[in-house]
């Protein structure tokens, strides 16, 4: 009687097991899914458009050459906290046939990555806007941020990122009107 039960047990777990084997149950044999470990992505930085200062709503930028100066106030961000920001301002960067037009080269600063506040300063008499006859009227003032260093040994000079790089950038024009009438000379808002 002893020997009938243990036959029968011992076909009783053969019988399971194979089932077990035939219905694809073994869970022991597969292993657990690898979970999928995100994908960074470098995001391009960018100019707010709302904190400009002087506002692009108000149209042309009037510079007298009557005034000294002018202050330009930009809001820089990047979706990657850890980039570093690098900003260039061009002056008639379209019309720069013979002459440099990079007003300003900055400096990035690592201490305020992620977002920070520029501002740049523009002389009406900047000879940038005076390489042809007749240099008043309308001219460009733009300022380019990248999430790379600049590659100086480009042409034309200061305006690329380093080839090699997977940087991005972003810019914004204004439009400028040199006039030479009197007017108030009245830096911008902060």
């Amino acid at each position: 009687m002893r020997f009938a039960l243990r036959r029968l047990m011992s076909a009783l777990y053969v019988s399971t097991a194979i089932s077990v084997l035939l219905s694809g149950n073994s869970g022991c044999l597969v292993p657990p899914p690898i979970p999928e470990t995100p994908v960074s992505q470098n995001s391009a930085p960018r100019i707010d458009i709302n904190k400009l200062d002087p506002h692009p709503v108000q149209g042309p930028v009037t510079m007298s050459t009557a005034c000294t100066s002018y202050t330009f106030r930009v809001q820089l961000s990047d979706p990657d906290y850890d980039d570093t920001l690098y900003w260039r301002v061009f002056a008639d960067y379209h019309r720069d046939w013979f002459q440099e037009s990079l007003v300003q080269p900055a400096p990035a600063d690592p201490s305020s990555p992620g977002s920070q506040q520029i501002s740049f300063v523009i002389y009406p008499n900047d000879p940038r806007f005076f390489q042809a006859p007749g240099a008043t009227g309308i001219h460009t003032v733009e300022v380019l941020v990248s999430d790379r260093p600049f590659d100086d040994e480009s042409f034309p000079p200061g305006r690329d990122v380093y080839p090699d790089s997977d940087g991005f950038i972003d810019s914004f024009v204004w439009p400028v009107e040199i006039v030479d009438d009197t007017l108030p000379c009245e830096e911008s808002t902060p």
